[in-house]
């Protein structure tokens, strides 16, 4: 949902770790396949490839008490969630469609931190056949493996069971959201407020002039009872893909409501479940948006696509740069002109420093995240318009400021320049490679692009 690739692939089903480990002993090209939620080619195959999916081994979720828990690697957050009731995962990413071992493998996170920040152990199979126990007091290669499988995308192994810690929840907990601040581009005051948000705090940016500083804090449901509900933010799924379906095919239509409606001092409510998994209704819609109902044939006749296709890059940026590249950004957009009707979103958030290698984020300090999405239409012009506005964004901005394309997204950019934002990643999984997976058996899109 929402990318833009797909592909037809020879797929095997695992029942067990032995029958996994055989045919990692046995194919000579495969790419790991989980929830199937990637934004791009994390999970396509390489020329050639195969798809090995891991949805089918078996699962089991442990309480382990103070809030931890051991689940395996195959099972999705929201049944994670199921299985312990009244907890959410620290840090999730924004779909629960997400198993718990791709949202390690893809090092996800939210909008206040990293959800491999709260995995303090995870047992790994390796390309090679071997397990590995990962906690940071292991030592040697498994010391090394906890660090680096996040944000590996698959080029190493198999997370087949993790420990992480949940939060509890109240039954009458719900979030407040608040749009704190209003102004326009350049706006230096909406980027000083970010730093002060704390849950779910964003910046988001309208067109190329407008600004908006959107807060987020936990309250009690009773308290919040007479704000209005935050849109898509419930279970009712039906409405909700319809809605998504709109905002894709009309997203100026969305664009101007919303400039219109959220002034400075709006205050909405959400579930906690759903303003933490946000795009649970994005990743569901396919389903309702391709059925035989009056309303999804009626979107279908006005253009809409189940598949819900956008084209969209996220950006890390270096402490302090954030201005700057604002700057960049919206003097690049405002050349593409055609594109401005077909905005999306373009957010940003600000995060803590991240301490795993491999995500774009390491080394930064306290560094932001920028992503700009596009609805555009498959194969048109407007797709063609999109990828080339995104490359020529990062290509500024990367020698300007330092701005690294993030890789957990799509990557509109050369593989050239690509290859060169994260060489030092690309180096440190490429040495783990030759441990690990010698024949070289691993491997997706994504992983040909950094020559992996």
């Amino acid at each position: 949902m929402g990318g833009l690739d797909e592909v037809e692939v020879r797929l095997h089903r695992p029942r067990s770790v032995d029958e996994l480990r055989g045919l990692l002993a046995s194919l000579p090209n495969v790419v790991l396949v989980g929830g199937q939620q990637s934004f791009g080619g994390q999970f396509l195959p390489s020329a050639g490839g195969e798809a090995v999916s891991v949805a089918e081994l078996p699962q089991r979720v442990e309480k382990l008490g103070g809030g931890w828990v051991r689940a395996s690697g195959s099972v999705t957050l929201a049944e994670l969630v199921d299985a312990v009731p009244d907890h959410l995962p620290r840090n999730p990413p924004t779909t629960d469609l997400v198993t718990l071992g791709g949202a390690i493998a893809g090092c996800t996170h939210d909008s206040i931190g990293y959800f491999c920040s709260n995995v303090r152990w995870f047992r790994f199979l390796a390309a090679d056949g071997t397990v590995h126990e990962c906690h940071p007091a292991a030592s040697g290669l498994a010391e090394r493996l906890y660090w680096h499988v996040p944000g590996s995308f698959g080029a190493l192994g198999v997370v087949l069971d993790a420990e992480l810690q949940l939060v509890p929840t109240a039954p009458d907990e719900c979030v407040e959201i608040e749009i704190t601040h209003r102004g326009r581009h350049p706006d230096p005051v909406a980027i000083a407020k970010l730093r002060e948000v704390g849950l779910g705090g964003a910046i988001y940016l309208y067109g190329t002039t407008q600004t908006a500083v959107v807060d987020a804090r936990l309250a009690r449901a009773a308290d919040v009872a007479h704000l209005p509900r935050m849109p898509l933010t419930d279970d009712a799924w039906v409405r909700n893909a319809y809605l998504q379906g709109i905002a894709n095919r009309f997203p100026w239509l969305v664009a101007a409501i919303s400039t219109r409606t959220l002034p400075e001092g709006k205050r909405f409510r959400a579930p906690r479940y759903s303003h933490a998994f946000f795009q649970k209704s994005y990743a569901r819609a396919f389903g309702i948006l391709s059925g035989d109902a009056l309303a999804a044939r009626a979107l279908g006749a006005l253009g809409v696509d189940p598949r819900l296709p956008v084209v969209h890059q996220s950006f890390a940026i270096p402490e302090g740069k954030a201005a700057d590249f604002y700057r960049v950004y919206v003097s690049v957009l405002e050349t593409y002109r055609d594109l401005l009707p077909r905005i999306e979103a373009q957010d940003m958030i600000a995060l803590p420093p991240c301490p795993f290698p491999l995500h774009g984020m390491h080394g930064m300090g306290a560094a932001y995240l920028f992503t700009s999405s596009l609805s555009v239409p498959r194969g048109s012009r407007l797709e063609t318009h999109a990828r080339a506005f995104l490359a020529e964004v990062a290509a500024k901005t990367w020698r300007d400021h330092g701005a690294k394309t993030l890789l957990l997204k799509q990557a509109h950019v050369p593989d050239a320049l690509l290859r060169d934002q994260h060489s030092e990643a690309i180096e440190r999984l490429r040495a783990l490679k030759a441990e690990v997976d010698p024949r070289g058996v691993l491997s997706s899109r994504l992983l040909a692009r950094l020559k992996l």
